[in-house]
């Protein structure tokens, strides 16, 4: 059954409409018109997730959400061991490169979440934290998920529901935070 307020999901994230989809929430989904820039190597994640996500919900014109009582947006950082901060890899190489920084090693997947409540113009901005362990991945498994493509689009270059029963994996938080909006505080914020 649908619930609450119509939402705009300001994405094209499949997996953010997915956890929408799944929880029984009225949205329509819509491309913001807003790049990302160049993410930088290091930085404050939480903040910049924060940041990025705020600006999506922001260059969403009125007239592209018609009808629609809020506007959801988020972002979402990986945070490498090393604090390297990693968005979306480029190309293959980058991924590679990217996935070289996570196995075998505990990294924080952070999702920066805005919601733009139409009616009033209030702005709620939030974060969430999880901490994610890879165990070892063989050179092998590495290569056939690369080859794939599964890595596109992806922040840090992996979905977790992908690679969960396929790689050790090992989550510590909500695990939607990783799949790209933590649900359990978005519905809380919702309501408020």
């Amino acid at each position: 059954m649908d619930k609450g307020p119509l939402i705009l999901l300001a994405s094209r994230s499949p997996r953010r409409a997915g956890l929408l989809r799944e929880a029984g929430y009225r949205y329509r989904q819509g491309d913001p018109p807003f790049a990302d820039p160049p993410q930088p190597e290091h930085g404050e994640a939480v903040r910049l997730a924060q940041d990025l996500a705020q600006a999506k919900a922001r260059s969403v014109r009125e007239a592209d959400a018609a009808g629609v009582d809020v506007i959801l947006a988020a972002d979402t950082i990986v945070v490498a061991p090393d604090g390297t901060l990693l968005g979306q890899p480029a190309h293959e190489q980058d991924a590679r490169r990217m996935l070289g920084l996570l196995v075998e090693k505990t990294h924080q997947v952070v999702t920066g979440v805005c919601l733009r409540w139409l009616a009033t113009g209030r702005l709620d901005v939030f974060a969430d934290v999880a901490r994610v362990t890879f165990g070892a991945v063989s050179v092998e498994e590495l290569d056939r998920y690369l080859s794939s493509g599964g890595w596109r689009g992806k922040a840090g270059a992996y979905n977790l529901a992908e690679l969960e029963g396929h790689w050790p994996i090992r989550v510590d938080g909500d695990p939607t935070t990783v799949v790209g909006l933590p649900m359990a505080t978005f519905a809380e914020r919702l309501r408020t």
